[in-house]
């Protein structure tokens, strides 16, 4: 069993498309690039843009906090800065962003791209102008490939079309409503699967792994290899210690607090299986990878990791009203999981490829 927050953690989203007719220019633009590290007014334009964008295109959804934006356009998930580009319309008001990051661990053909236009000024040339700094970038760098992500049937899906681009993979995007969900029928769930997970034991802890685990989560996420991709050209992740060690702390620097649940097998003591949810301080919680080691699988430990997770999250996260998740649309047995604990499907999420080559 794998469940994954895809491995291109990038958005987009949007109404429909109009393509009749050509895209009206603004008057003038500014193109900066900016600091990722340290440049608040960036920062600020970059989180009114995301909000502005939110609002308008999937007002349901949570929007980031301003200081988890602060800290995804210094690093994200890695130690890498990324590569910002600003763009402001003819009145000097932020219109846009692009944000590139280019793998250096594995995936080195690759280039990351999240692009976001305010809605107001949408149609005026700016996500054009924007695209075309971050491919120039990308093939100075030697990358062969952007990768990004757009809502299907939007905006962004429309303007990565028209780009070039090429829908290679589909996530469904799900959320369960921690109050519609009938604390009896988890506590029912969590008793079936235990039943079937004998000689195993659930630990637990909060943001950073005892050291004792790392090697075991590592080892974890390298199984994560036989999650769905479906056409995506993209290399399998490469984990080790360090790099579990500096994705927890990207985590917590994004204003994040992680919580963890593993399975142990009680004989061997390694880690069999583990799953991540994570908080930011608002009534959403996000809900990480599940995975669970070959070797362990057929024990009911992946339903039993879940379905604990969301008795943790109820006592711990009391203000928490919904968990948000993604899966590929291909993943039907994760999926089937999901609907079991109360997810609904919101949308679906493409993730498309533009050859740089």
């Amino acid at each position: 069993m794998t469940e994954i927050r895809s491995r291109i953690l990038r958005h987009a989203g949007g109404k429909s498309f109009d393509l009749a007719g050509p895209p009206r220019f603004a008057r003038s633009m500014q193109i900066s690039r900016v600091r990722p590290r340290g440049d608040e007014a960036a920062v600020h334009a970059v989180h009114s843009i995301q909000v502005a964008a939110r609002d308008a295109d999937r007002p349901e959804m949570p929007v980031a906090t301003l200081a988890h934006t602060a800290a995804w356009v210094a690093a994200g998930t890695t130690s890498e800065p990324h590569i910002v580009w600003l763009a402001a319309d003819d009145a000097g008001r932020p219109a846009g962003f692009a944000l590139l990051d280019l793998p250096y661990t594995d995936n080195r053909h690759v280039a990351l791209l999240d692009l976001v236009v305010r809605p107001d000024a949408r149609r005026q040339g700016i996500g054009r102008a924007l695209l075309g700094h971050a491919v120039e970038y990308a093939r100075a760098a030697g990358r062969t490939l952007l990768v990004g992500e757009a809502v299907e049937d939007s905006a962004g899906a429309g303007f990565a079309k028209v780009a070039g681009a090429e829908c290679k993979a589909l996530e469904r995007c799900s959320y369960q409503t921690l109050d519609d969900v009938d604390p009896a029928s988890i506590a029912a769930m969590r008793a079936e699967a235990e039943r079937a997970a004998t000689g195993y034991e659930l630990v637990r802890w909060i943001d950073v792994a005892p050291p004792e685990y790392l090697p075991d989560l590592a080892e974890l996420n390298n199984e994560m290899r036989d999650a769905p991709v479906d056409d995506l050209q993209i290399e399998d992740e490469i984990w080790d210690v360090e790099r579990v060690r500096i994705f927890d702390q990207a985590v917590m620097a994004r204003g994040r607090r992680s919580y963890f649940l593993a399975a142990r097998h009680v004989e061997s003591g390694r880690l069999a299986g583990y799953s991540q949810l994570t908080v930011d301080g608002t009534d959403w919680a996000n809900q990480g990878n599940t995975v669970v080691m070959r070797a362990h699988r057929g024990h009911r430990l992946g339903l039993w990791l879940k379905a604990a997770m969301v008795e943790w999250v109820r006592v711990a996260e009391p203000d928490v009203r919904r968990v948000l998740t993604w899966n590929a649309k291909s993943n039907q047995h994760m999926l089937a999981v999901n609907d079991r604990l109360g997810y609904v499907a919101y949308e679906f999420v493409g993730e498309w490829e533009l050859p740089l080559t």
